[in-house]
């Protein structure tokens, strides 16, 4: 039997699991991936930047986000050209297909979040934001603070990376 305490931490990842298949799926209908989409918004809203910026501003490294660029640009949602002061770096734009794609994903995450709250009111969703705001202050660690869900997410990513590793060394099919 779980305690209350459990259950409420297996309802939090549940919810959290269940949002993440909702949303990766009409992304991947949309033809993008989850962590592209912070990446178009920081873009349109700041045009001409570079993969530094966008490094800088996702939390990650920059050859993380080249890869990532890389593939946009090949799918066209961005458009990357030389910096013309300086041909070592690269201008980074949102194009007309990204800005569409960009949208019906907003459009389909807000109606996400409409029917996730459906039935609360004004004051039930301020008392939840502050519960939910006290939980995360009590795991912010200083790694952990001022961080994005994508860079939440890459350290998920290497954590499991290096466990991995570990078992193919032990001789794990993993």
């Amino acid at each position: 039997m779980l305690t209350l305490q459990q259950q409420l931490s297996h309802d939090l990842d549940k919810i959290s699991l269940m949002r993440r298949i909702f949303t990766q799926r009409a992304a991947t209908r949309d033809g993008i991936f989850l962590s592209q989409l912070p990446v178009m918004r920081y873009i349109s809203k700041n045009p001409s930047c570079t993969q530094k910026d966008v490094a800088d501003f996702m939390k990650v490294s920059p050859p993380s986000i080249a890869v990532m660029v890389k593939r946009m640009v090949r799918d066209g949602v961005l458009k990357k050209e030389a910096d013309e002061h300086d041909m070592r770096q690269n201008r980074l734009t949102i194009t007309e297909a990204g800005l569409e794609v960009a949208e019906q994903c907003k459009h389909l995450f807000d109606n996400l979040d409409q029917q996730l709250y459906a039935g609360f009111t004004e004051e039930e969703l301020v008392l939840l934001s502050s519960f939910l705001t006290r939980l995360i202050n009590n795991l912010t660690s200083d790694e952990m603070k001022n961080v994005s869900n994508h860079a939440l997410i890459c350290m998920m990513k290497e954590l499991e990376c290096g466990h991995s590793a570990n078992k193919n060394k032990e001789g794990s099919d993993c």
